[in-house]
Parts: C-alpha cells; sequence; structure tokens
C-alpha cells in the first residue's frame, strides 16, 4: 500500500525519481511503512501491526458526522417554505458540520463551555430569527 501512496504522490509532483529510486535503501526518506514527513505529502506515521487502522477510522468517522450534518438539512429542507429558511438549515448544517469553536463564559460563578454543536445552533436560531422573523400568524 505504501508504493500507491508513494506513486500518488510522484504523479502530483511531491516526489521525484531519485526518490523511488531509494525506497528502503539506506537512509531513504521512502520506507516500507510510510514515516511523517508534510514536504513530501506523507501527512502521518503508519507503523506495522495496523496502526494505519485507528487514523482511517478517525478519517471515516469525520466524514461520517460532516454527511450526517447535510442529511440532517436535506431532511430538514422539507419542512420549510420560503427560501430564507431553507438557506438557513443550509447553513446551520454547514456549521454544525465544521465549526469547532467553543464558547466560554461565566453564569452565577460557574464556568460554562457551550460546545461546537451548541455554537452552531445558536448562530442558527439567531440568523433564522434575523433572516425570517417572527411568524405574526402563530403569535
Amino acid at each position: 500500500a505504501c508504493m500507491a501512496l508513494y506513486s500518488v504522490l510522484f504523479e502530483i509532483g511531491l516526489l521525484n525519481q531519485e526518490d523511488l529510486n531509494s525506497f528502503e535503501k539506506s537512509e531513504s526518506i521512502l520506507l516500507g511503512h510510510p514515516i511523517i514527513n508534510k514536504d513530501k505529502g506523507i501527512e502521518l506515521s503508519t507503523g506495522s501491526l495496523g496502526m494505519g487502522i485507528s487514523i482511517g477510522m478517525g478519517m471515516a468517522l469525520a466524514l461520517t458526522l460532516v454527511l450526517t450534518g447535510f442529511a440532517c438539512a436535506f431532511v430538514g429542507m422539507g419542512i420549510p417554505k420560503k427560501n430564507s429558511e431553507m438557506a438557513t438549515a443550509l447553513i446551520i448544517a454547514f456549521l454544525i458540520s465544521f465549526n469547532s469553536h467553543s464558547l466560554n463564559f461565566f453564569i452565577f460563578g460557574f464556568n460554562v463551555e457551550l460546545g461546537p454543536l451548541w455554537v452552531s445552533l445558536l448562530i442558527g436560531l439567531l440568523l433564522s430569527v434575523f433572516v425570517d422573523g417572527f411568524d405574526e400568524e402563530a403569535a
């Protein structure tokens, strides 16, 4: 599998032919188990005995969370009647998927931290009220 990685890095120009020819030779940067070298495009080390499995699982989980956020927005877009409400649902899904900021503040002497999910939902709620306003028929 490492040769497939090295071949792709060669094709996109991060490795040269001399690097490939030195594969698994003394003092080579290209070993049988890739060692991190961000200058050459190797972003993580994957030693033997399945170390890459944990990295792959983390990547798969991250992708699953991103797709789940957009799936929820897609389902939620069937509920709104106006285009601005649909756009707000998409923005909330984007924030839930990609926001990594938390809020820390004090209430009654307690330190309260709102995680990225709650911050995204709060921004979405404020955006919804700002863009769409309150529904006067329901009031």
